[in-house]
């Protein structure tokens, strides 16, 4: 990751822009980290990587409470299971 004051990337703002095509810009000011910058394209790859992330774990809770439901009834309270499975599989299909 570059390292850019915040008055080296105003000055040199074309420069800054270029920098955050070819790798994460972190931006200081009076030495301390400030922000971080990243190209559009980076920002649309981490997106993407966080709704598959999301989706996995909404997909584990599902199955995680489909297993609890099936291998742990007599342990389980089966109206709770079933509606919290209800809520969760709503609002996935809401999203």
């Amino acid at each position: 990751m570059k390292v850019m004051s915040a008055k080296d990337a105003k000055n040199s703002f074309g420069n800054y822009i270029d920098a955050t095509q070819r790798e994460a810009v972190i931006v200081t000011k009076h030495d301390r980290p400030v922000t971080i910058s990243i190209s559009s394209e980076n920002v649309d790859s981490l997106i993407g990587f966080a709704n598959e992330v999301q989706k996995d774990i909404r997909e584990g809770v599902l199955k995680g409470l489909q297993e609890a439901t099936e291998d742990k009834g007599d342990q389980l309270n089966q109206q709770y299971i079933s509606n919290l499975k209800q809520k969760l599989t709503e609002r996935i299909s809401n999203q």
